[in-house]
């Protein structure tokens, strides 16, 4: 459809997802950011941007473009939520605890915002509050092999070898438990004595 109308800012933005997505985020990222040399007030560009420095592992340039998004339109529950944790990997847990309370305020039923509250918890080794919200966010998707893994971290930092191994057992009836490294979680757990 940008193709067809000329929509050249459009275009840019989904050559940019279609490049993110099969992994080649340098020319993600030439892309976004040519297009915020254009529209600087792009809240998908900035957030996409953030996306590609976020799966990269560069959670300070992460968390600098969740922010302008933010600025844009901080209504948003999956920016928080992403600002939130490039905050947490830096560091800032203090900030990320912030942001998630907004996250949440917005949108207190939301599985991938109690899954980012559960994660940012793990990373200020609050693993009883973590625990609590990553049960909550997979009770809501039980499809999340990410929030799976983490959750049985979580009961095995608290010393619940008996609560993972039967989350255990339960994950590993799901299709989720073709997931290579959910699988080895649970036969590590399950081989535990």
């Amino acid at each position: 459809e940008a193709a067809r109308t000329g929509d050249s800012k459009q275009c840019m933005l989904y050559l940019a997802l279609i490049c993110r997505a099969k992994g080649d985020y340098e020319a993600a990222e030439f892309l976004l950011k040519r297009l915020l040399k254009e529209d600087p007030g792009s809240f998908s560009a900035w957030c996409n941007l953030g996306n590609c420095y976020y799966d990269c592992e560069n959670y300070g340039f992460a968390a600098a473009a969740y922010g302008r998004a933010i600025s844009l339109d901080e209504s948003d529950v999956i920016s928080l939520c992403y600002h939130s944790a490039s905050l947490a990997r830096l560091g800032e847990t203090s900030k990320a605890l912030e942001f998630l309370e907004k996250a949440y305020s917005r949108d207190p039923h939301s599985g991938t915002v109690q899954a980012f509250q559960g994660f940012v918890y793990f990373l200020c080794k609050d693993f009883a509050k973590a625990s609590r919200f990553l049960a909550e966010s997979f009770e809501l998707d039980p499809s999340d092999e990410d929030v799976a893994k983490q959750l049985i971290d979580c009961y095995l930092e608290l010393g619940e070898k008996a609560t993972a191994k039967k989350l255990a057992r339960k994950v590993r009836r799901l299709p989720i438990a073709e997931d290579p490294e959910l699988l080895a979680k649970i036969e590590e757990v399950l081989g535990k004595g």
